[in-house]
């Protein structure tokens, strides 16, 4: 603004002259801004609003602040930056005041990351022992970052070796925050040994002692998961059979306790008849007037290679009344497996009368 004063001078006389000056008040002084945020350190989820500022002038009065600009410039450390924001206002003189904010955002928070349950299978038919195991790759959350890394050292689909493997997840967002989660892995071996060429049944004569030693191909095993099954074998190879069946057993157990096991029967068949041993020869015995005769005889005995005690039976008893005439006797022995052997002799009866002399005879 501006102003004028005059001044007037008089002497004694009467006499008077005056002079006169401006003075000219100008603003030069911009509004004064209140309310300024202080400088601050924040985490990235927690960045504060732009604040409503305002300003005095001496001469205006309030005046109004805007924001006149916000720039973001990398920080100190990785994931940090610096928002610098710029409030500016004008009086009317075209005075001009700003005032700034710096804001240090920082991520000091780690991303989250959620694996799936723990996985429990059984091993493949395949010759590997293990599985193919699939699963769904987890992903993570970050307060910050949209594109936090996620990586692990096995994969869906990958193939796991029996036992349990620790499958972990980690989780980095671009502060170098990391969080990580795990799971387990559990492959079991439940697949039986398996049995090839195993033995048909066999059925073998008895030898001359009643006992056989008997051979056959060993069948083979194999297993998913074990190079070493141990496998039992009863009766063994090589075993002495006695007659009859015998069922040999093979049974084969795996490292993971599965048990499998084959079998097939060996009959020793009893083929060899008995012994008949003193059979009676012919027997002649002569009559009385009654032309027939009681015949007494011993019992031919038998042995046999597989029984002690082989029964011996005539198809006429000893001590039999026999008729005039020639009577066949055939003795049987019979052993514990039926099979016979026979011996045969005669009975024969000769009937002898007593006749008078005759008087021609003299």
């Amino acid at each position: 603004s501006a102003a004028s004063d005059v001044y007037k001078r008089q002497d004694i006389f009467g006499a008077s002259e005056t002079c006169s000056f401006d003075v000219t008040i100008t603003d030069q002084e911009g509004p004064i801004i209140s309310d300024i945020p202080a400088d601050t350190m924040v985490e990235c989820d927690n960045i504060p609003s732009i604040a409503t500022l305002t300003a005095i002038d001496q001469c205006d009065g309030a005046t109004n602040v805007a924001l006149i600009s916000e720039s973001i410039a990398a920080g100190p450390i990785p994931g940090s930056s610096i928002i610098t924001r710029t409030w500016g206002t004008v009086d009317a003189a075209g005075n001009i005041s700003t005032a700034n904010q710096t804001i240090t955002v920082t991520d000091t928070t780690p991303p989250t990351i959620t694996c799936p349950a723990d996985i429990s299978t059984n091993s493949t038919t395949s010759p590997l022992c293990g599985a193919s195991i699939s699963w769904t790759i987890p992903t993570a959350a970050d307060n910050c970052d949209t594109n936090t890394q996620v990586t692990s050292s096995f994969a869906p689909n990958d193939f796991f070796s029996l036992g349990t493997t620790v499958v972990t997840y980690y989780a980095e967002d671009n502060a170098g925050n990391i969080d990580s989660c795990k799971f387990n892995v559990t492959v079991s071996d439940v697949e039986l040994p398996v049995f090839t060429n195993c033995p048909n049944d066999m059925t073998i004569p008895s030898g001359i002692n009643c006992d056989t030693i008997v051979t056959w191909v060993e069948p083979t095993i194999t297993d998913n998961c074990d190079n070493n099954v141990s496998v039992v074998v009863f009766p063994t190879l090589g075993t002495a059979f006695m007659t009859g069946t015998t069922t040999v057993t093979y049974t084969a157990t795996d490292a993971s306790g599965n048990v499998s096991s084959c079998s097939f029967d060996v009959t020793i068949a009893d083929t060899e008849a008995p012994f008949l041993v003193d059979c009676p020869i012919d027997i002649s015995i002569s009559s009385g007037d009654s032309c027939s005769a009681a015949v007494i005889w011993n019992m031919p005995t038998a042995t046999d290679n597989c029984d002690a005690s082989p029964t011996v039976s005539c198809n006429i008893p000893s001590g039999n009344t026999f008729s005039l005439g020639t009577t066949p006797i055939v003795c049987t022995a019979t052993d514990a497996s039926g099979n016979t052997s026979t011996c045969t002799f005669n009975v024969i009866i000769v009937c002898l009368l007593y006749t008078s002399p005759s008087p021609r005879d003299g």
